[in-house]
């Protein structure tokens, strides 16, 4: 199976988004497009390096890779990972958010926007 088919075929409940270095408007665009979506849970925290914040959301229902995909291209998720989540072998999980690099560590998951911007200090 190509690394294309794969991504419209296999299903997931989770929208992850890294941010780097985001302005406040950015986090609160992309934490309220999600919430649109009427997400089961919708979190964030601030990225190990302190400088980028990640976003989840878990969807009530299943949807394919590809949509997600472009939800994440939208959203303005880090283009790395979109590229290396396109090109991953299927038995490699996808979306990784890090918990820690260079011996950091990422902050705590807060579950409403303003704890999120108020822990985000650019």
């Amino acid at each position: 199976m190509t690394n294309t088919r794969r991504a419209t075929t296999r299903k997931t409940n989770w929208v992850t988004i890294d941010l780097d270095r985001p302005s406040r408007l950015d986090i609160i665009r992309v934490w309220y497009n999600l919430r649109h979506a009427h997400p089961r849970i919708l979190k964030g925290r601030i990225s190990s390096s302190g400088e980028g914040v990640h976003i989840v959301a878990a969807m009530s229902s299943p949807i394919e890779e590809r949509e997600v995909l472009d939800i994440r291209r939208a959203l303005g998720d880090d283009p790395n990972r979109i590229i290396f989540d396109e090109q991953r072998p299927e038995s490699k999980p996808s979306q990784i958010l890090f918990d820690s690099k260079r011996g950091k560590h990422a902050g705590e998951w807060v579950y409403d926007l303003e704890s999120l911007e108020r822990k985000y200090r650019p």
